[in-house]
C-alpha cells in the first residue's frame, strides 16, 4: 500500500506520466491515447455497445445492430451498424452518459470509421462541449454522408475547448436522410492533439484511396484542373496530386486545394507549425507551391492571411516547416496549396503534397542537429566573435564527435577576451507569454580549458533584448556527450528568443563539440525538468545538486536498475546528521523549474527502496520561489517505497499565486521527518502540466484487482452489483472470491440483478479497505450473487490491536450473518445495531437512511457487505446493509 503523510489538499493521480508525455511530445504526427473506452466496439450489453448510447426520439425509426462478418468492421472483430428508417425525430450513438473530461484551450479530433450500407447515404459526426454539470453548450458538426462508399473510410471532425466546458460527447448518426439509410461504423478514437500530433483530419491522405477526404477542392475562374489521390507517396500509401493543366489568366481565377470545410482549431497568441512534403511533378522552371496559412475568428470569419512560396524538387520529396503564433483573436486556421510563380501568380503544373502537419511543434529550432550548412555556418545560425575574441567555428563529421545525423559542430575560444558564440539572432524564436520553454543541447569536451555556457535571450516584438536567463556548465564535460538544458518563461512583451551558446569566460584554449539543440514549449505538456529521467549522463545525475551540511555522510550517483530506460539515481545516506542545522538531500536548486502562479501541476516520481530500517523512507519537498528566485512556501510529503520493485507517488499542487520557480528535493527520513541512514534508487521524476486524459486504464479481472498497488487506474468489465447506495456500490466477482467497493458520487443506478464496467483509481482507507474512486460506471447486463454464510468471529473486519484475519480476506463480499441484536444505535433514527452470534465477536450492522430498526427484535439474519471500522487501534467487524428487506427477524 502506498502511505503518504503531510501537505494539504491530498490528490492523487494513477500513473506517471513524466516519460510518456515526452514521447508524444517528440513526435508531432502521432497521437496521445484515445479517451474512449470501448471506440473498437467489441464490447456489448443489451444490444449496445459498453459506455455508448443509443437513442431514437421524437418519431425516428432507427437501430443499431453488432456486425462480425467480414467487411462490416474495420477495428477489432466487430463494429456496428447504424440505420433510420423515416425522415422523423433523430437517433444516434454517443457518449452522452458517459462523457469524458475536456480542459479549456485543449484541442481534440473526434475520428471514426465510416462504410456505406444503403443507397441513401448520410453520416454526421458530432463534438459535443459541455458544463461540468453535462450541460450542452456548443457542439461542432460534420456531415460526411455524400463521401460514403464501399470501403471503410477514416472521418473526423475538431473542437476547442473554452473556459467552462469541462466534458466531452462525442456521437455519430445518419439522420437529416430519407428513408432506408443506414451505414457501418467502427473504430472510433478522440484524442487530444493540443501539444502533440496533426490537428489536421486527414494530413497525411491516408483516410480514403479514392479522393482527399475532408479537404476541399476549389476552381473559381475556369481553370482546367484536378485533385486526386497519388500512390507515389512521401510516407505510407498516399499523397494528394494538385494538377492545373491550363488557366484563363496567370492574374485571376482561383484553383487549390484547402482545408475551409474543415477549419483546424487553435487558441490565440500560440506557437504553431505548418509541415508539408511536396514532389514537383511537372511545371516551368519558374513555378512552384503557393501555401496560405489564412487565421479565422472563433465565428469563423477570416481576418488575416500569410502567403508563402515553395519550391519542391523534381527527384524526390522536399519538406518545408513554417513556424508562427496565432493572432490573439485567432479560433481556427486554414492551410491552402495553390500553383503558382514566386510572385503568387497562377501557373500550370502538377505536384505531389503529402504529411501536412498544423500542430504544436516539436523542437521550435529549425536545423538544430546541424545538419545544414552554407558558408561555413550552420544554416539558421549566427557565429559571432567580437571585441577582439579569437573564437572560431567547424563543421565535424568524425564518428564519436556528433550526437545526432550525421554531422556536429566545434566551438573554439582561444582567449579569453571579448565574445564568440553562436546563436539565433537572426532567427529567433517565437514564443508567448506565460508559456515554458525547456532548452536542450548535447556537449562532449574537446581538449584543454573546459567551458559552456547556454542562455535563453528574451526579446519584444522588435528584436530587441529584455531580459535573458543563463547556466554554465564547463566542470561537468567529458569525453562523452552529455544532454545539458536550461528553461525560461516569457513575460509581457517578450515575444522573441534567441538561443545563445558559448565557450567564453574561460581559459585560452577551450572548444567542444556541440549538437541536436531542442528547444521545446513544455508548458501543457511534457517534463519542465531538465534531467527528470537521469538520462542525460551515464556516469552523474546531471544537474541535479547533491547537498551534504553537517556530520552526514552520503553519495548520490547512477545506477542502471532503473525505472525505464538506461539510468536511475541512487540515492545514499551512510551516516544521518545530527548536528543543529545540519541536512543532505540532493535537488534542483541549481535548475529550478519554471511555472506560472496559481498553476495546476502534477508532480510524480518512482522510487525503491535498496536499505534501511522498516520505519525508513523518502522525503521530498516542494519549495516555491518568486521571480527573484527567493523562496516562500515549503510542503513536505512522507512516503515509503518498495523493496522489491519501484513504486509509483504523485501529487497534484496549485501554485502560489506569486511562484515562479519550484524545486524539488529528496532526503532519507523517517515518518516524523528526522535524518535517517539508507539507500534509495529514484527514477522518471516529473514536473509539469496536469495530463490525466491521456492515461489508459490497466483492464483485469476482479479476483486480481487486489494484487494492484494503489493509484493504478483499472478497468474492469461486467462485474456484478452485489450492494447499492446512493453515492458508492459494491461488486463482486460471479464465484464469490473477491469484492470491492466503488465510490462514485450520484453513479445514478437504480434497480436489482446489475453487471457493470467501471473505470477508476485504486485507493486503500484507513480501515485497510480498498476500494476504486471511479471516474465512470456504467450498467454492462444482468448478474445476481448470492450471500456467504459467515460466523462473526470468520468476518475479515475482526483483526485485534497485533493480529491478522483468521480467515481469508472476504471484505467486500456479499455476506449472511445470524446473531442476537444486543446493541441499537441511541439516536432518534437508528443507524446502526450490532448482533452477536455467542461467539462473543460483537458485530455492527450499519443501514441506510430510512430503515426501520424494531427495539422488540430478538434475534435476527442480516445480508450485506463484509467491511470493518477502526477502534481504538483495532479493526471490528461491519456489515453494511443496503435496504430493509435484507434483515430478517426470527
Amino acid at each position: 500500500m502506498v502511505q503518504e503523510r503531510g501537505g494539504k489538499n491530498r490528490a492523487w493521480i494513477g500513473v506517471v506520466v513524466g516519460s510518456m508525455i515526452l514521447i508524444s511530445l517528440f513526435a508531432t504526427t502521432g497521437y496521445a491515447a484515445n479517451l474512449l473506452s470501448n471506440g473498437s466496439f467489441e464490447n456489448w450489453s443489451n444490444g449496445i455497445p459498453s459506455d455508448w448510447r443509443w437513442y431514437a426520439v421524437s418519431g425516428a425509426l432507427g437501430s443499431i445492430n453488432r456486425t462480425s462478418a467480414p467487411g462490416t468492421f474495420s477495428d477489432g472483430a466487430s463494429g456496428a451498424l447504424l440505420t433510420w428508417n423515416n425522415n422523423l425525430g433523430d437517433s444516434g450513438l454517443d457518449r452522452w452518459d458517459t462523457k469524458i473530461p475536456a480542459y479549456p484551450s485543449h484541442i481534440y479530433k473526434f475520428l471514426i470509421d465510416g462504410k456505406a450500407n444503403s443507397s441513401e447515404k448520410a453520416f454526421d459526426l458530432t463534438l459535443t462541449l459541455c458544463g461540468p454539470t453535462g450541460n450542452f453548450i456548443e457542439a461542432r458538426r460534420k456531415s460526411v454522408g455524400s463521401y460514403l462508399n464501399s470501403n471503410f473510410q477514416t472521418f473526423g471532425c475538431s473542437g476547442r475547448a473554452v473556459n467552462g466546458e469541462e466534458l466531452m460527447c462525442v456521437g455519430v448518426d445518419v439522420k437529416n436522410s430519407g428513408a432506408g439509410a443506414s451505414a457501418y461504423v467502427d473504430n472510433a478514437q478522440l484524442v487530444d492533439v493540443t501539444n502533440s500530433g496533426n490537428r489536421l483530419i486527414n494530413g497525411d491522405f491516408e483516410n480514403s484511396n479514392t479522393q482527399p477526404l475532408q479537404w476541399r477542392f476549389f476552381n473559381v475562374g475556369g481553370a482546367s484542373a484536378s485533385a486526386g489521390i497519388s500512390h507515389a507517396a512521401y510516407s505510407g500509401s498516399n499523397a494528394a496530386l494538385l494538377s492545373v493543366t491550363s488557366i484563363p489568366s496567370r492574374y485571376a481565377g482561383d484553383v487549390g486545394l484547402d482545408t475551409w470545410d474543415d477549419l483546424i482549431p487553435v487558441n490565440g497568441s500560440e506557437p504553431l507549425q505548418v509541415s508539408f512534403a511536396a514532389k514537383k511533378l511537372s511545371g516551368g522552371s519558374d513555378i512552384g507551391l503557393w501555401y496560405e496559412v489564412a487565421q479565422f475568428t472563433a465565428s469563423g470569419t477570416i481576418f488575416k492571411a500569410d502567403e508563402y512560396y515553395a519550391t519542391p524538387g523534381v527527384n524526390g520529396y522536399t519538406v518545408f516547416n513554417r513556424q508562427f503564433i496565432t493572432d490573439p483573436n485567432a479560433a481556427y486556421v486554414d492551410i491552402a496549396f495553390r500553383i503558382s510563380d514566386v510572385n503568387f501568380n497562377r501557373g500550370v503544373g502538377s505536384f505531389l503534397i503529402d504529411d501536412v502537419c498544423v500542430g504544436e511543434p516539436a523542437n521550435l529550432l529549425t536545423n538544430g542537429d546541424f545538419e545544414n550548412w552554407s558558408s561555413g555556418v550552420p544554416d539558421d545560425w549566427r557565429w559571432i566573435a567580437v571585441g577582439n575574441a579569437d573564437g572560431w567555428i567547424t563543421q565535424t563529421t568524425d564518428p564519436g564527435t556528433y550526437s545526432s545525423g550525421q554531422t556536429g559542430v566545434i566551438l573554439a575560444r582561444e582567449d579569453n577576451v571579448g565574445d564568440s558564440a553562436l546563436d539565433r539572432w537572426d532567427k529567433k524564436v517565437p514564443v508567448s507569454p506565460d508559456h515554458i520553454y525547456k532548452l536542450l543541447v548535447d556537449a562532449q569536451a574537446r581538449c584543454g580549458e573546459q567551458a559552456l555556457n547556454l542562455s535563453l535571450d528574451l526579446c519584444n516584438a522588435a528584436g530587441g533584448l529584455l531580459s535573458s536567463r543563463g547556466r554554465s556548465f564547463g566542470s561537468y564535460l567529458n569525453d562523452n556527450f552529455q544532454t545539458f538544458g536550461l528553461s525560461a518563461r516569457p513575460l509581457n512583451g517578450q515575444s522573441l528568443m534567441n538561443v545563445h551558446l558559448d565557450v567564453s569566460n574561460s581559459g585560452a584554449g577551450s572548444n567542444e563539440y556541440l549538437d541536436n539543440v531542442r528547444l521545446f514549449d513544455v508548458t501543457n505538456n511534457g517534463n519542465r525538468l531538465i534531467n527528470g529521467d537521469f538520462e542525460n549522463s551515464t556516469i552523474q545525475p546531471l544537474q541535479w545538486r547533491f547537498a551534504n551540511v553537517g556530520d552526514g555522510s552520503g553519495s548520490l550517483g547512477i545506477s542502471k536498475d532503473s525505472r525505464s530506460g538506461s539510468n536511475a539515481a541512487l540515492f545514499t545516506v551512510t551516516t544521518a546528521p545530527t548536528t543543529a542545522g545540519a541536512d543532505i538531500l540532493f535537488d534542483v536548486w541549481d535548475d529550478q523549474v519554471s511555472v506560472n502562479g496559481s498553476e495546476p501541476l502534477q508532480i510524480s516520481f518512482e522510487s525503491k527502496k535498496l536499505s534501511g530500517g522498516s520505519d525508513i523512507g523518502l522525503c521530498y519537498e516542494i519549495l516555491q520561489a518568486n521571480a527573484s528566485g527567493v523562496p516562500f512556501k515549503s510542503d513536505k510529503y512522507f512516503v515509503t517505497p518498495d523493496t522489491n520493485d519501484y513504486t509509483a507517488f504523485s501529487r497534484q499542487i496549485t501554485t502560489d499565486p506569486n511562484a515562479a520557480y519550484i524545486s524539488i528535493a529528496f532526503r532519507i527520513m523517517d515518518a516524523g521527518y528526522s535524518f535517517r541512514a539508507g539507500s534509495f534508487l529514484i527514477d522518471d521524476v516529473y514536473v509539469g502540466a496536469v495530463n490525466v486524459e491521456s492515461v489508459d486504464p490497466k483492464k483485469i479481472q476482479l479476483s486480481d484487482i487486489k494484487k494492484e498497488p494503489d493509484e493504478t487506474m483499472i478497468r474492469i468489465d461486467g462485474a456484478t452489483v452485489s450492494g447499492l447506495w446512493n453515492d458508492f456500490l459494491y461488486i463482486e466477482a460471479d464465484n464469490r472470491t473477491s469484492g470491492i467497493r466503488v465510490e462514485k458520487v450520484n453513479h445514478g443506478l437504480s434497480g436489482d440483478n446489475l453487471r457493470v464496467d467501471v473505470v477508476g483509481v485504486l485507493h486503500t482507507d484507513a480501515a485497510d479497505e480498498r476500494y476504486i474512486e471511479a471516474d465512470t460506471v456504467a450498467v454492462a447486463g444482468s448478474g445476481v450473487v448470492k450471500p456467504l454464510g459467515m460466523l462473526s468471529k470468520s468476518l475479515s473486519g475482526y483483526r485485534p490491536v497485533g493480529k491478522t484475519s483468521p480467515d481469508p480476506d472476504n471484505i467486500a463480499l456479499l455476506v449472511r450473518a445470524w446473531g442476537a441484536v444486543v446493541d441499537i444505535n441511541s439516536t432518534v433514527t437508528p443507524a446502526w445495531f450490532k448482533i452477536d452470534d455467542g461467539s462473543g465477536v460483537l458485530v455492527k450492522c450499519i443501514v441506510p437512511a430510512g430503515t426501520v430498526i424494531n427495539p422488540e427484535w430478538d434475534y435476527v439474519g442480516v445480508t450485506g457487505i463484509s467491511s470493518a471500522e477502526e477502534i481504538d487501534g483495532a479493526l471490528s467487524p461491519v456489515i453494511r446493509v443496503s435496504r430493509q428487506s435484507d434483515i430478517t427477524a426470527y
